[in-house]
């Protein structure tokens, strides 16, 4: 597993115009990596989405129109923190659900009790009558009609799921038609959960949409059409331990490529406190969007409405092939995507999951449009980037170069965006990312190679200077 960072900026203008707005002044405020941020809206979008629509890829097959986002930072980088913004209607939602749920068990308790002593006296009468010799036709008539009426136990149907077990995701989907949004913070937990440990098969059947099956002898449960949203931040060191362990298995059962991944580089040490509170204009907007997608989700289960199934108009379908071709060429042997075919076998799949959950959002009319399908490419494609750059073997990254993108931020936060252009390079040593000279010096040489930096010194005694190359740090950028 490799350690270097993608130097592009996360293409934020593909999403649509009230969830651009939104994330801007979200990680603006919270102070966020973007691309963490951007998936953080993409999976409380899918979330909501999964219970009213799916997606028919222009090859035929429906899936749902759900994503598994995994994200690579530090703790520390906020993602609890953006989520309980980002997601809060679908928490008011649950919190709505768990009162309902309350109420429902504690009128299903009584109910129960009242047949239950109904079935126990037409059980006594009928013995009696038995015993007697007298007919007992009317009795039995009597207690498969209650049968028919026996109160149903009402269900506990929240969405956000913060355990990560097997028994606990089946327990969730079990039913037809289910859906969850596992939302997970603390990645170390979740990797060694028995979801990642032993049952990955469920994991991917709940992201493909099929019926999952356990069968023992003390739980027996099946989920019918299940649909889950999945999102997990791990950090790096703990992911690469891992990864060292079981990610031969990781990588052929197909969960990572299942995964939109993202490892973006960390803010820690560059947010600072605003003066003024914040006012949330744009993500109030988002958020009554997301309630309006949740109420359509409880509509429809409790008419019993099925999904409605997006479909792409004729020209978004050719451009999805298209893509689709280019992509295929790709996955030969000495081919951009062959060393991560396993995400590349996936990738125009996952463009049209996303592609369906942005026009569902954006409340578009009619199928989708070649539009769309490549605002939802250039999404994915960032990330196959991304797990291009983590995965693909040969992309394994010099220290020093790693080194050098830890010293680069640090000069961009901590010098050029408060006025500087230049700094001690001891001073930098003393107090910047990368200590001790085995690993700083060649990190120094790294960055004036590529231009970044250039070192003077006024004469011989005088301390080493590093200069900043306004070319380079003056470039606006969402890092």
């Amino acid at each position: 597993m490799n350690a270097p960072f993608l130097n592009q900026q996360y293409p934020i203008d593909a999403f649509p115009h009230i969830v651009e707005d939104a994330l801007i002044e979200v990680n603006g405020i919270v102070q966020a990596p973007m691309s963490m941020t951007a998936l953080s809206f993409l999976s409380s979008m899918s979330a909501i989405i999964q219970r009213v629509a799916d997606v028919r890829l222009p090859t035929g097959q429906v899936k749902p129109a759900s994503i598994f986002a995994l994200v690579v930072a530090e703790s520390g980088e906020r993602k609890t923190a953006i989520d309980e913004l980002i997601a809060s209607p679908i928490r008011e939602h649950d919190e709505a659900e768990e009162r309902r749920f309350v109420k429902h068990r504690d009128n299903f308790v009584k109910a129960i009790d009242r047949w239950q002593s109904t079935r126990t006296a037409h059980i006594k009468r009928m013995s009696k009558l038995a015993e007697k010799g007298e007919p007992t036709d009317m009795i039995e008539h009597k207690l498969v009609e209650l049968d028919t009426i026996k109160p149903m136990e009402p269900r506990l149907r929240r969405l956000v799921r913060q355990d990560m077990t097997n028994a606990a995701l089946m327990s969730a989907l079990e039913g037809d038609g289910e859906a969850v949004f596992v939302n997970a913070s603390e990645g170390d937990v979740a990797l060694k959960s028995d979801l990642m440990q032993q049952h990955f098969a469920t994991l991917n059947m709940a992201w493909g949409g099929e019926s999952i099956l356990t069968d023992r002898a003390t739980d027996s449960r099946t989920a019918t059409n299940p649909r889950c949203t999945l999102s997990v931040m791990v950090q790096h060191e703990v992911l690469e331990k891992f990864m060292m362990k079981r990610g031969d298995v990781l990588r052929s059962s197909g969960f990572l490529a299942r995964c939109l991944v993202t490892r973006p580089m960390s803010m820690i040490g560059n947010r600072f406190v605003l003066s003024e509170p914040p006012q949330w204009k744009h993500l109030d907007v988002f958020h009554a969007r997301l309630r309006n997608i949740l109420e359509e989700g409880d509509l429809r289960l409790v008419a019993d409405v099925p999904r409605r199934t997006m479909e792409f108009d004729n020209e978004a379908r050719r451009q999805w092939a298209s893509h689709a071709n280019k992509v295929e060429t790709m996955l030969r042997e000495g081919d951009y995507l062959y060393e991560v075919r396993d995400f590349g076998a996936k990738l125009m799949e996952h463009v049209a999951r996303v592609a369906a959950i942005l026009h569902v959002f954006s409340c578009q009319e009619g199928k989708i449009t070649v539009d769309t399908v490549e605002r939802a490419f250039s999404i994915v494609w960032f990330h196959a980037e991304e797990f291009r750059l983590l995965f693909s073997p040969s992309l394994e990254v010099p220290q020093a170069v790693i080194d050098a993108e830890k010293i680069e931020r640090y000069l961009l936060h901590n010098v050029w965006m408060n006025g500087w252009d230049t700094i001690h390079r001891n001073e930098m040593h003393r107090i910047g990312p990368v200590r001790g000279l085995d690993r700083f010096v060649p990190a120094i040489d790294v960055l004036v190679s590529q231009g970044r930096i250039w070192i003077t010194q006024a004469h011989r005694k005088a301390p080493l200077v590093v200069n900043l190359n306004p070319a380079f740090f003056n470039v606006p950028r969402l890092m």
